[in-house]
């Protein structure tokens, strides 16, 4: 069975990989093959989709919300402890880190959906210079789209479904692994 063909030209690769993205979302294909310059070839495949979270990570997520606002709300950290039957230092660790993660989503949204293992995979490869929280994570996803599947993979405790996870947040945003 021949495959369909189409000449196209592009000023960048960074263009054409967009229009790859592009194709692939409006003709429902699975993955595009780019020749550059004759010689190479570039594959655009379209990301399995993501894992979903864990049910016990989500409602553990739920719960740590759920204490915040009742914290915002003025509760002492001794009557969420007793709300939620955990002690008090229990509690204030919670409330803690929900207040991170819910600071994390308003100034670093693209940080945020990650898992802290794909981020740890991502700070080890991608330098920021950057003294901004919010400029250097605007710039965060065209530096991993920069990246190839083996670079990311080679970074200890890595395995294909962190890879899968950081192919996934890429495509959200219109981008892919080089």
């Amino acid at each position: 069975m021949a495959l369909p063909m189409s000449v196209l030209s592009f000023a960048s690769s960074a263009e054409a990989r967009r229009r790859a993205i592009e194709m692939i979302e409006a003709e429902d294909l699975d993955i595009v093959r780019l020749w550059a310059g004759g010689m190479e070839v570039i594959e655009i495949r379209r990301p399995a989709p993501p894992k979903p979270a864990s049910s016990a990570t989500s409602a553990a997520h739920e719960r740590a919300d759920r204490m915040l606002a009742l914290r915002r709300q003025g509760l002492t950290t001794r009557a969420i402890a007793d709300e939620f039957a955990v002690s008090k230092g229990r509690a204030d660790e919670l409330v803690a880190t929900a207040a991170r993660r819910a600071e994390m989503f308003k100034t670093q949204p693209n940080r945020a959906v990650l898992s802290n293992r794909a981020l740890q995979a991502i700070r080890q490869l991608v330098d920021e210079a950057e003294e901004d929280v919010a400029e250097r994570d605007a710039r965060l996803p065209s530096r991993v789209a920069a990246l190839t599947r083996r670079e990311i993979g080679s970074v200890p405790n890595i395995g294909a479904g962190t890879v899968a996870e950081i192919e996934a947040w890429l495509w959200e945003r219109g981008l892919s692994l080089a």
